[in-house]
């Protein structure tokens, strides 16, 4: 990560020279995985993922990854990267901050679900057909990876049962993903 003075925030990581199409959503993840290695054992990373949590009841996994992914999910408003500049944020910064785009979010819902103990990874999305355009974070929950989507703050449309407009729950995925590019944090 990079710093500068910029008040008391350090300046989010910038990727530099990265390579096209696939290569470059391949290196993104990389540096995505990177982050999360070095921030889920971050202070700030762990005391709001513990605070977030604490009313979980004792070992209560799913209450646990329900909580830290609405906070995410309500409390991190969606903000696009600079036009033609891709950055990734450092959680800390994205916590300060209260905005991330898709990359940035997933950063942060995978370094707190990693700083309470779960494996996370994440999925670059391909839509309709088109090239790779979203990532979000997973966690593994007994034996299955559960999508956290985190920029979709409500259903578009009716899911298992919920209806059009409910906050978007763990488990939902886009409908319209017709590829994924995985990347697991070890």
């Amino acid at each position: 990560m990079r710093t500068a003075d910029a008040g008391s925030y350090p300046v989010p990581y910038r990727l530099g020279s990265i390579p096209s199409g696939e290569a470059g959503v391949a290196a993104t993840l990389e540096i995505m995985v990177k982050i999360v290695l070095q921030y889920r054992s971050n202070p700030v990373v762990r005391v709001t993922a513990q605070s977030l949590v604490k009313d979980c009841a004792n070992r209560d996994r799913v209450c646990q990854v329900r909580e830290l992914h609405a906070f995410v999910r309500d409390r991190i408003k969606y903000l696009p990267d600079v036009r033609d500049v891709e950055t990734i944020q450092t959680p800390d910064y994205t916590l300060r901050m209260g905005s991330a785009d898709c990359d940035d979010a997933s950063v942060l819902m995978a370094s707190l679900v990693e700083s309470v103990g779960f494996q996370s990874r994440f999925l670059a999305i391909a839509v309709r057909g088109g090239g790779f355009s979203h990532v979000s974070s997973q966690v593994m929950l007994g034996t299955h990876w559960v999508n956290l989507e985190t920029i979709v703050p409500t259903l578009p449309q009716s899911w298992h049962g919920l209806p059009a407009g409910t906050p978007t729950p763990i488990g939902w995925f886009p409908p319209d993903a017709t590829r994924v590019m995985p990347a697991r944090v070890p």
